[in-house]
């Protein structure tokens, strides 16, 4: 299984935002990998399950920490208007279905 790898550079804009959240979406491409086939965006695969993180995460992050690597497993909730991360960075959470995350905050990136 691939180790896949996903980098997010967060805007100055979303970082000021209160509402910013990061949302992850789980689905579940493994019937539509067995064919072989490359699989389109537009290809149904049905939702595993989702989480959002609130930026402040992210914000409240100190300087002594940055390049620090959260790895840790995340519950996924049902419903994304219900989905939002509750738990500390760096602690795994124990509900299933779980993703399993690595989170590196750095510091300010020139832009």
């Amino acid at each position: 299984m691939n180790d896949p790898t996903c980098t997010m550079i967060l805007s100055k804009e979303a970082l000021e935002d209160q509402n910013s959240v990061l949302r992850f979406i789980a689905k579940d491409t493994s019937q539509l990998q067995k064919t072989g086939a490359q699989i389109k965006e537009s290809d149904y695969a049905p939702q595993v399950g989702c989480i959002s993180l609130n930026i402040e995460y992210f914000k409240n992050v100190t300087p002594d920490q940055y390049g620090t690597k959260y790895k840790q497993m995340i519950t996924l909730f049902d419903d994304v208007d219900d989905d939002e991360f509750d738990g500390d960075l760096g602690e795994d959470d124990e509900e299933l279905p779980m993703i399993a995350t690595s989170i590196i905050v750095l510091a300010n990136v020139p832009e």
